[in-house]
């Protein structure tokens, strides 16, 4: 080997660590996706039992173009058909949803099981239409 070979060897090493460096340094944590906007709802899966637990219903419901969340920072709108279902302000502490009703023991909560730029999946109780009865859903919504 050659002092000539030696000199270009050590220089591409000394190109080679700053460039290193900065893929490191760009390889940080993505920040977390922002909720506020607009999500349609994608589908809504729903599993009913009855006061003793067992399993009613399992199904699951595609949503239609009328169907979606307006979230801003403060307030919660649900939107079925392209009409407004129901607004409530909300709180968030890292993955769980507080929807503040007027009446406290109408409040909800509903838990963020998955977060992205273009996908939000909510977990939540649905009010017992028939006493003693439960559904559980997992609603999945797009942007």
């Amino acid at each position: 080997m050659s002092f000539s070979t030696l000199s270009i060897r050590g220089l591409m090493w000394l190109l080679l660590f700053p460039v290193l460096a900065l893929a490191g340094c760009s390889s940080k944590k993505d920040d977390p996706a922002p909720l506020p906007g607009r999500w349609t709802l994608s589908t809504m899966h729903v599993v009913e039992k009855d006061a003793n637990g067992q399993l009613l219903q399992d199904y699951t419901l595609t949503g239609k173009s009328g169907d979606y969340l307006l979230l801003t920072d403060v307030l919660f709108q649900e939107y079925s058909n392209s009409q407004l279902n129901f607004e409530m302000p909300y709180t968030r502490a890292v993955n769980i949803l507080t929807l503040k009703a007027l009446v406290e023991h109408l409040n909800q909560t509903r838990e963020i099981r998955e977060l992205s730029a273009s996908k939000l999946v909510l977990s939540y109780d649905r009010a017992a239409i028939v006493q003693g009865q439960s559904a559980k859903i997992e609603a999945t919504y797009t942007r």
